[in-house]
């Protein structure tokens, strides 16, 4: 078990409503299986497992045998199980915002203005991260991040390519986003002073009151009554605890207020709701994505007080969860279902571009600045269009120690000295830098802690399996670490315990900046091993799991509102039919993919399609003498949505993606790189939730929507809006035919 839950799970009601299960025969094929682009095969059985290093390998983790390495699983990474047929392509909406939401820099701005305030922040060493905060914006590439969470193993927590693994770990989180990797203070959720309860709890009260908190602006700055709200989105939040403030780019009216006060402003409770802001978008994104989330409540107030905890190890633990996520949920839905996620896109993009600079765009030049800033900032507001999959499986695309070269304008890191450094466990009295202690902990196989909305949980940390990117050499891992729980995992990075942390280790080495680092032939043996494993397995025979339960509160399944032939959604991308696999070492891929996919229809499209059909038809009918009836087509000939093949049933949260934040809410400048797909960002407005318009490309014709065949508008009303909006077409039907 690659994962250690906390907490108990409280009971799951299913609700009675099934969708229908794709069979394998109408399985959609992923991006990024894109033929003759996708050289993962190729490049595997290419692979050479001789190497030469001139000297002794360097390590932390003593190597073992290659017969007896710790593997990668081939189940445990989402490509070798689509591509063998286990399960199909599901599309996944990534919600958590790739910039600053709207007027955050300004209540950054009215934050920092406070001596007080800047005094917690330093103490907590979490200024910088939220200076930054308010200046990152890295456009998402949908394509390249579905490409890289499908190379993810959940079990060893790194990303799966022909040469090898490698993986996101502490130094990057610390050197990209200014985040600690120790801190002084174990922070568990599970126990809180009664000081800090109460203050969660009014934290609680102030969400329930924020969500009541509608904008006195509308689109164009002037003021008007307060919208209502029915969801605690970011804008509610932000209006609560800080100002009300007409959209960006508006000019208020001459003599108007240009801002109204929250009610929170000036209480005792600012700083930690402007640190829950900050946690839930930047730090720790959870459910629900529209809006801070209830799990950083503790935290917030402890770093309110000036708390020194490490974050480091939280943003990264929760980054693994997420990303483990995404193949839990594939599994689950089995096509029946989009999924959302709350991966950490903008750290993950970064990543890619520091390791992979062939991929990257130009950075940023930070030279100009007044002041040093993070590392991370050098791709901001740059984007790139490449597709990774053509070239990232070389070898010599990947970078292992991008930050051991400074960068002018960029703030300098200590995790890299110009000679070898040399800790001491062994000695007592020997002292050892701090900096020293965080390169060293950033090294070491360990449990990291994590949190989400369903608790506190541990995950595990394999930095034994990148050591690359360490300057060491890279041999045969041995065995995981044991999985410690959260307080265990917690307490490791926190500097009254030392011990701990150096528990197993007597004098290591801490490589210079400027070390080269090596595969090592042992290490090589084992990764020919690990290849061969993963070609088996995907000319294995496909081993479909059951249909699982789908629960109420499984917020991370979003479900279509339609599942009839040739339905295009806002919120669904489609794969091309034209992907084929690369057939390499004699692979046998399953194929249980159909390759016969419908064009995508625009709504323009679909609508002029079916007015020239109904003329068609009424053409027909005059030349026959029958009566002419405006009609849709038969529900009868189109697929059934809701047949259970299993004969499960499933719960189906049709206002999953609505959202009730308003035009100067987080997500309106959420870019989106979807060339392909004309969908928009989630909440763009007040009381407009965003898949409220996913039925915009179905197939309409005739003089309205209800003139249609009667019980397939019961089946599309209650499908698409529930019980009173069936009532309404019934008394409408009734009407329309007692007006006739």
């Amino acid at each position: 078990m690659m994962v250690r839950d906390d907490v108990e799970q409280g009971s799951k009601a299913i609700l009675q409503t099934s969708i229908r299960a794709l069979p394998a025969d109408e399985w959609l094929r992923a991006p990024y299986l894109d033929g003759s682009s996708d050289s993962f095969w190729r490049k595997a059985e290419a692979f050479v497992s001789e190497t030469e290093i001139p000297e002794e390998p360097l390590s932390l983790v003593p190597e073992v045998p290659h017969e007896e390495a710790d593997l990668i699983p081939p189940s445990s990474v989402l490509r070798f199980r689509v591509e063998r047929g286990d399960v199909p392509n599901c599309f996944v909406n990534y919600e958590a915002v790739s910039q600053a939401p709207a007027h955050w820099g300004d209540w950054v701005e009215s934050v920092l203005e406070d001596p007080a305030s800047v005094h917690a922040l330093t103490a907590a060493r979490v200024l910088e991260p939220v200076r930054l905060s308010a200046k990152l914006s890295i456009r998402r590439n949908n394509n390249n991040i579905d490409f890289m969470v499908s190379r993810w193993s959940r079990d060893t927590h790194t990303f799966v390519f022909p040469w090898g693994d490698c993986g996101p770990t502490l130094q990057d989180t610390a050197v990209m986003m200014r985040l600690s990797t120790r801190g002084s203070v174990a922070f568990d959720p599970s126990n809180l002073s009664s000081a800090d309860a109460r203050l969660v709890d009014r934290l609680r009260r102030a969400y329930t009151a924020a969500g009541k908190c509608g904008s006195r602006f509308d689109r164009e700055g002037r003021v008007r009554a307060p919208s209502k709200s029915g969801k605690t989105s970011w804008g509610c939040w932000l209006r609560y605890f800080f100002k009300d403030l007409p959209p960006p780019g508006t000019v208020p009216p001459a003599g108007q207020a240009t801002e109204v006060h929250g009610k929170m402003f000036d209480s005792d409770l600012h700083l930690a709701g402007f640190l829950v802001y900050w946690l839930s978008f930047f730090v720790i994104p959870d459910f629900p994505y529209e809006g801070p989330n209830h799990t950083v409540f503790p935290l917030a107030v402890s770093l309110a007080r000036g708390d020194f905890v490490s974050l480091g190890p939280l943003f990264l633990g929760s980054l693994f969860h997420r990303l483990d996520q995404v193949h839990a949920d594939t599994e689950r839905s089995l096509g029946r279902y989009d999924m959302v996620s709350v991966v950490q896109t903008q750290f993950l993009m970064a990543f890619c571009f520091e390791h992979f600079p062939s991929l990257a765009p130009s950075p940023v030049d930070l030279s100009w600045s007044e002041e040093p800033r993070p590392r991370i900032m050098r791709w901001s507001g740059v984007s790139s269009t490449k597709p990774w999959g053509r070239r990232i499986d070389d070898v010599g695309t990947f970078l292992p120690r991008p930050y051991a070269e400074p960068v002018e304008g960029v703030l300098p890191t200590s995790f890299f000295s110009e000679d070898d450094r040399i800790v001491d466990f062994q000695t007592d009295g020997v002292a050892v830098s701090s900096s020293a202690l965080a390169a060293f902990a950033a090294a070491c196989p360990c449990s990291l802690p994590a949190l989400c909305a369903e608790g506190t949980r541990s995950v595990l940390y394999r930095p034994d399996r990148v050591a690359r990117q360490f300057g060491y050499d890279q041999g045969a891992p041995g065995p995981a670490p044991p999985l410690k729980s959260y307080a265990e995992s917690l307490r490791r990075s926190t500097r009254a315990h030392v011990e701990e942390l150096a528990e197993g280790y007597d004098v290591v080495v801490l490589p210079r900046n400027d070390m080269e680092a090596f595969f090592t032939a042992n290490g090589r043996l084992a990764w020919r091993r690990n290849l061969d494993s993963f070609i088996n397995y995907v000319r294995g025979a496909p081993e479909v799991p059951a249909l699982p339960d789908v629960y109420h509160r499984d917020v991370s399944l979003r479900s279509p509102k339609a599942r009839q032939t040739g339905w295009r959604g806002k919120r669904s991308r489609w794969a091309p039919p034209s992907a084929a696999p690369v057939a390499s070492r004699g692979i046998t891929i399953a194929e249980p993919i159909s390759t016969i996919i419908p064009s995508r229809m625009t709504r323009a499209k679909a609508m002029e399609q079916s007015s020239s059909q109904q003329q068609g038809l009424q053409l027909k009918r005059l030349r026959k003498g029958a009566p002419i009836h405006s009609s849709r087509t038969s529900r009868s000939e189109e697929t059934p949505a809701s047949v259970a093949s299993a004969g499960k049933k499933v719960v189906v949260t049709l206002d999953e993606g609505e959202l009730d934040g308003d035009e100067s809410d987080a997500n309106s400048n959420d870019d989106r790189d979807d060339e392909e797909d004309d969908d928009s960002s989630a909440g763009d407005s007040e009381g407009n939730p965003s898949d409220d318009d996913d039925d915009d490309d179905e197939d309409y014709s005739g003089d309205g929507l209800f003139v249609v065949n009667f019980w397939g508008s019961l089946w599309w009303c209650n499908d698409n809006f529930g019980y009173f909006a069936v009532v309404l077409c019934v008394i409408c039907l009734c009407f329309r035919n007692i007006v006739r």
